[in-house]
């Protein structure tokens, strides 16, 4: 695999939900923010303004200015040179080691937020350039003498602002790494990075805080979601790989919501979760999102066994995609327990009165529920209208792993307690949707569906 090949494919698994039959949050629509291709400044406009100079140029006189200085100088450190700008945006920083040294590090006061970090190599390598700002990953680069044919500016909502505020100095460290972050040393390889002024994210506003938000080291969980309240959240400093707070559930259904920092994880952050567990023995496994929409997208409905109305715990701790605990020292996580709003109560399971689908209502019409050791729960769809089927379980065990099937897709389900739905179109004829227990054996709870129609 050269090194293109591998970062398409650690983009491509970041973005794309994980489908690993022990992940617990199958169908998750885990929206990352798309590398934007860098614009490409045409000459068409430099030349028409040549010709109209010419066109306007007096008779008989000749005209020689003097070639015109770089607007913005390269910069020359050990023999290495960066261009003074790219695609028109100027160096305001740069930085090169000698041969054979391959980690640097220097000081930076940012100045400004519209930025990116370009990194180049004296030699095209199969390696990657790993930049850093106060040990927060800023960019993990291709080791090209070009620099790579993309550019990344560095988010406006990045957490970096929280740990490199404008106008502090900051450390910069850039290191040779493989692509399982191993440190390489090549006594040939000579490495620089520069710092360019760059507002291709000035257009995406960084989420602004509201009241009654819980803020801590650059994240934040809302107060307010939609139908949602927050009933407990916490936010673990850096290296803190464990946390812990405690709710008072109004209901059997709550909403979870992880957050985690997954530049922190260097190349692959898909292979991580947060691992949630309540006081009643239900766990969930949940994503290391950051920022308003990736974490609603993350979220997972769910139905807990123990009473509504008293205290209960829950800690949250970040394991690899089988569960083990594992430590990232610069990475912090969180959780917050959602209220998902008023519900309606049938056959022992509280299934949400309303869900909202690209802005269309829609209301809580009816729901089967079976024992879990029948293994298949099946529901008969409308005709004529769009509708929304809600799927799910309560008490099957640790275990037992569960399968939808929908009449545009089917794929791998919730585990015990979990929750998900699924809109579909409308129909010409009644058609069946299930949901059903494809690997082991409940020895109780239940399986549920539910139907909602436009309200």
């Amino acid at each position: 695999m050269n090194l293109q090949d591998l970062r398409d494919e650690l983009a491509t698994r970041a973005a794309s939900t994980d489908q690993h039959p022990a992940d617990l949050l199958p169908g998750v629509k885990h929206k990352i923010r798309r590398t934007k291709q860098r614009r490409i400044i045409s000459a068409a406009g430099t030349a028409a303004a040549a010709l109209a100079i010419a066109a306007t140029a007096v008779p008989g006189v000749l005209n020689t200015p003097a070639p015109d200085p770089a607007e913005h100088p390269s910069y020359t450190q050990n023999g290495f040179t960066l261009p003074g700008e790219l695609d028109g945006d100027e160096l305001l920083k740069g930085w090169a080691g000698h041969v054979g040294e391959n980690q640097l590090s220097f000081d930076w006061t940012p100045a400004s937020k519209e930025i990116s970090f370009v990194s180049r190599c004296k030699v095209d390598s199969e390696v990657l350039v790993w930049v850093r700002v106060n040990g927060v990953t800023v960019d993990t680069g291709p080791c090209t003498r070009d620099g790579g044919p993309i550019r990344n500016a560095v988010p406006i909502q990045s957490i970096l602002w929280n740990d490199a505020p404008i106008g502090r100095p900051a450390k910069v460290t850039v290191d040779l790494v493989d692509a399982e972050g191993r440190a390489v040393h090549d006594p040939k390889q000579q490495i620089g990075v520069g710092i360019y002024a760059d507002e291709s994210e000035s257009n995406n506003p960084p989420d602004q805080t509201r009241p009654g938000d819980y803020v801590l080291g650059g994240l934040q969980f809302r107060k307010q979601v939609g139908t949602q309240t927050r009933l407990g959240a916490v936010i673990g400093d850096r290296g803190a790989m464990q946390v812990a707070t405690s709710f008072v559930p109004t209901s059997h259904a709550v909403v979870v919501q992880t957050v985690g920092t997954p530049q922190d994880y260097l190349y692959n952050p898909s292979e991580y979760r947060v691992q949630v567990r309540f006081g009643d023995g239900t766990t969930v496994n949940g994503y290391t999102s950051a920022g308003d929409q990736s974490q609603v997208d993350t979220s997972v409905p769910l139905q807990l066994t123990g009473p509504p109305g008293r205290p209960m715990r829950v800690t949250a701790r970040l394991v690899d995609k089988s569960g083990k605990p594992v430590s990232v020292p610069q990475a912090r996580i969180g959780v917050a327990i959602y209220d998902p709003g008023p519900q309606v109560r049938q056959n022992g399971i509280d299934f949400d009165r309303e869900k909202v689908s690209d802005g269309t209502k829609y209301r809580f019409v009816r729901s089967v529920v079976v024992p879990a050791t029948q293994g298949r729960v099946q529901l008969t769809t409308p005709v004529g209208k769009p509708f929304i089927w809600s799927y799910g379980s309560v008490g099957i065990g640790a275990g037992v792993w569960t399968r939808w099937d929908g009449l545009d897709a089917h794929q791998d389900g919730p585990m015990s307690g979990g929750f998900g739905w699924h809109d579909e179109s409308p129909q010409t004829e009644p058609k069946t949707v299930d949901f059903y227990v494809n690997a082991g054996k409940p020895t109780g709870g239940k399986l549920a569906i539910a139907l909602y129609e436009p309200a």
